[in-house]
């Protein structure tokens, strides 16, 4: 599901994405391990705005970052580009997070920021990740659950699908993942899983 044109503004907006940056990603970033090598997966990667703090915090590897949305993925282009420092280590593709068209066990790790309430299929794309994880890879899943959705919010900013931070691990752990570590209430959450070794 594409968001609204009022949702891209908002989460377009770089006053926005600087509050963030600021003051809601330091802590979660804090738990996804810097010394991460290799290929990593973003899912939803919209206007590059998470993709850039990826890239900032991972700087030992090559991201590969998907969305819907072919506008959002222009301006992500557009973005990097800009910086000029990235050339050949961010990858910006249009897919479906459902029905990835990558390759078996090929990423290090994979990540979403606040994407898969979008996802009606979500539960796919937890299986899709799975799948193109290396063995002893990991996934960082940070999303809103079904208590950040109230009424005012929901007209606002609509989900496609709601869950609580329970069924979201619990879906992980279906898909095969091990829960390594669970962070934040029911309104926000991070869930760290990995893909068993073995």
């Amino acid at each position: 599901m594409e968001m609204t044109s009022f949702e891209k503004q908002i989460v377009n907006a770089p006053w926005f994405n600087q509050l963030l940056a600021r003051f809601y990603f330091p802590k979660r970033f804090a738990r996804i391990d810097r010394t991460l090598k290799g290929r990593v997966l973003e899912i939803g990667c919209g206007a590059g705005w998470t993709t850039h703090l990826l890239f900032q915090h991972l700087s030992s590897t090559q991201i590969t970052a998907i969305d819907f949305d072919e506008q959002q993925i222009e301006e992500a282009r557009q973005r990097f580009a800009q910086l000029g420092t990235a050339a050949g280590r961010v990858q910006f593709l249009q897919g479906d997070a459902t029905q990835l068209s990558l390759p078996d066990a090929t990423y290090e790790a994979a990540f979403e920021f606040h994407v898969f309430h979008h996802i009606k299929g979500y539960v796919k794309a937890i299986r899709e990740i799975f799948r193109v994880l290396k063995p002893g890879g990991h996934f960082y899943a940070l999303d809103l659950g079904r208590a950040f959705f109230g009424p005012l919010v929901s007209r606002l900013f609509p989900p496609e699908i709601t869950f609580t931070r329970g069924e979201f691990a619990g879906q992980m752990r279906a898909a095969g993942f091990k829960i390594e570590e669970e962070f934040g209430g029911e309104k926000f959450f991070m869930i760290h899983g990995s893909r068993p070794a073995a």
